[in-house]
C-alpha cells in the first residue's frame, strides 16, 4: 500500500471518528431535552435536574456510557469450557453439548 492511500485512510478514520462522536454528542443532548422532561416534571420544575444538557454534560454523559458499555463487555458470564461444552451463541457463556 502506498504512503499516500495510508495517509488519506488515517485522515478519513480520525474524520470519521470525529463526526461520529459529535453526532453522539448531539444525540445525547436532544434525547435529554425531550425525555427528561416528561419523565420527571416536578424535578425540572422544582430545578432539581436540567431541562437540556450543556455540551459539557452531555460530554460527561457519553464518558459513563462508554464506561458501563466497556464494564459490560468485560464482565460478562464467564465460565470454564471444557471438550463436553462449547460456546453459546447468544452469550459468551458455555452450554453443555
Amino acid at each position: 500500500m502506498k504512503k499516500s492511500t495510508l495517509t488519506k485512510i488515517v485522515i478519513g478514520a480520525i474524520f470519521a471518528g470525529i463526526v461520529g462522536f459529535v453526532v453522539s454528542l448531539l444525540v445525547i443532548k436532544l434525547l435529554w431535552s425531550w425525555i427528561v422532561p416528561e419523565l420527571f416534571p416536578k424535578a425540572v420544575e422544582d430545578g432539581l435536574i436540567v431541562r437540556s444538557l450543556s455540551w459539557l454534560g452531555a460530554l460527561k454523559v457519553a464518558i459513563i456510557i462508554g464506561i458501563f458499555s466497556g464494564l459490560k463487555s468485560t464482565y460478562r458470564c464467564r465460565c470454564e469450557c471444557n471438550k463436553n461444552k462449547e460456546p453459546d451463541s447468544k452469550s459468551s457463556c458455555c452450554k453443555a453439548s
